[in-house]
């Protein structure tokens, strides 16, 4: 393919129209994919404990950014501290917006989560929202779906819109074509440089290195949602969970014992490579193989959206409250955060000399400061340099 007449962004470089792997590209892509199905039901035993946050507006997407779990709202982005959801301000520089307006789309990214909202494209920065150079490419676009494939400056972001399938990064700007398509993917997601387009039902694989694709067999139900993470993805339909594990092998998981496979609206998968599928019922892993249900739902209330934290916790959405489903790792002050805190605080706290004096290892001055220790701490000001930051796991400890 001829890249020669690219042009920046802010206008189209080219529409590509993609031929189908083997078509003589000499590339290795398969010219077919096929998906087993594992016929499994669910079985709910014990609820997991849970912690429950209100919203100020209806929520509208969840993203794990790593170290916290990122909240979209139709007032803008959260982030969840110990007590209550802390507010992610944007960075506005002068003639850009003050506010991201409701959040659409929410993408975890290796740098932070990327969030497509009302007003535009925005990066999440040191607990702070950046205006992204994308907002220009994709200027009078609705996106509903965004995924990336690359690192560094071989990362290309695509974006499902209304308009059709575009990817974009600092040298192109290309409007990309599936033969047998005319409309645009209803959603898409990526795993191990591949991206994964579904048109309702039908569901494709998409080569940014030769620029082809493969087709799954036609799925028996419409494609709602789609995850990854650690080198599996995972699909969530009308027609149970479909897994695309780290050998490129698809798994269909009816979630059903009858031939009547229980309908998924979200799904999840942590780093561990555990799915996690949000149905009307409850939530569903699917680990090792294996289907396993975590927890039941109340009748009265429609749940929405999930993500994993770091600790293998969930959280789901329900109108304007924020659920956290305690399925991970246990977390006590005594053995997992006492620890963190002497390490990383009380070097300069407990003396008194170079910071005001604390002693974070007692529990009561703690839990007294920790909204405060959470805010400084996902803000970038504590620990502050030379001290590096906490990591992610530590972090994801702390706030739990």
């Amino acid at each position: 393919m001829n890249w020669d007449f690219r042009v920046g962004l802010g206008s189209l470089s080219c529409v590509l129209l993609l031929l189908g792997a083997g078509c003589g590209d000499g590339t290795d892509e398969p010219e077919s994919l096929s998906v087993s199905v594992v016929q499994e039901g669910v079985v709910f035993e014990n609820n997991p404990g849970q912690v429950s946050f209100s919203v100020p507006s209806p929520i509208t997407a969840l993203a794990n950014s790593g170290d916290s779990v990122v909240v979209g709202t139709e007032q803008g982005a959260f982030l969840v501290g110990i007590s209550e959801l802390i507010p992610v301000p944007v960075y506005a520089e002068l003639g850009e917006p003050a506010e991201t307006g409701s959040v659409l789309v929410a993408l975890t990214r290796d740098s932070g989560t990327l969030i497509a909202a009302e007003n535009g494209i925005f990066h999440i920065y040191q607990s702070q929202l950046l205006l992204s150079p994308l907002t220009e490419a994709l200027a009078g676009m609705k996106v509903h779906s965004l995924a990336l494939t690359g690192t560094g400056n071989n990362e290309i972001v695509w974006a499902a819109t209304e308009e059709g399938l575009f990817a974009v990064n600092d040298s192109l700007f290309d409007q990309v074509i599936i033969a047998e398509e005319s409309a645009a993917p209803t959603v898409i997601g990526s795993v191990n440089n591949v991206l994964i387009a579904a048109f309702d039902a039908r569901v494709y694989e998409i080569y940014p290195g030769s620029w082809s694709y493969a087709a799954l067999p036609l799925l028996p139900g419409s494609v709602r949602a789609i995850s990854a993470n650690a080198g599996v993805a995972a699909l969530a339909t009308d027609a149970g969970l479909v897994a695309r594990h780290s050998d490129g092998s698809y798994v269909r998981y009816t979630l059903s014992d009858t031939e009547n496979a229980l309908p998924v609206s979200a799904v999840a998968v942590d780093s561990q490579e555990q799915i996690v599928g949000l149905l009307e019922t409850g939530l569903a892993r699917v680990a090792n193989n294996t289907v396993e249900g975590l927890a039941s739902f109340d009748e009265n209330k429609a749940y929405q959206h999930v993500a994993v934290d770091t600790l293998g916790n969930v959280w789901t959405s329900s109108e304007q409250r924020l659920i956290g489903w305690k399925t991970g790792t246990p977390v006590s002050f005594e053995t997992s955060v006492r620890g963190l805190l002497e390490a990383n605080c009380n070097s300069c706290h407990l003396s008194g000399v170079s910071a005001p004096y604390q002693d974070f290892s007692d529990y009561g001055v703690a839990k007294a400061l920790a909204n405060d220790i959470v805010q400084r701490v996902s803000t970038g000001q504590m620990p502050p340099p030379p001290i590096p930051a906490l990591s992610d796991e530590d972090y994801q400890t702390l706030i739990s």
